[in-house]
């Protein structure tokens, strides 16, 4: 039934049916919803409830909570919401935060790739990372 219901709404009527719900039963439906559902169903409604920027927050919170970074769930949460370059700087934050060993390898085979060196970037990199990495 919860599915019937929200599925044929927007995110502006979620929201107008959880101040109603509160107004009616003085307790948040997505708390009520999250005790009531279970399984995938549960985190599909919970995800389904707010407003797509919300929603993707919290995919993007999610992607980085566990063990291992989800980069596709949160370079998915980012892909719409955000400008090309604020888009590179969280993929990049992403993927040095999920294996910086590998980020800045890359980082460096790129630096000195081709004719020539970038000579900037060799160095910021090995400078910051000395302590840290070169034992």
């Amino acid at each position: 039934m919860v599915v019937h219901i929200l599925a044929h709404r927007d995110a502006t009527q979620h929201a107008f049916i959880e101040q109603e719900y509160k107004a009616m039963y003085s307790e948040e439906l997505r708390e009520r919803l999250a005790l009531e559902l279970g399984g995938d169903v549960k985190k599909a409604i919970l995800l389904w409830m707010p407003d797509p920027a919300s929603r993707d927050a919290a995919i993007f919170r999610n992607a980085l909570s566990g063990d291992k970074i989800d980069l596709k769930a949160a370079t998915e949460a980012v892909k719409s919401e955000t400008s090309r370059r604020f888009k590179f700087t969280i993929l990049t934050i992403l993927r040095c935060a999920e294996n910086p060993g590998k980020y800045f390898d890359k980082v460096l085979q790129k630096a000195m790739k081709g004719m020539g060196t970038d000579d900037t970037t060799l160095t910021r990199v090995m400078v910051t990372r000395a302590e840290i990495d070169i034992h």
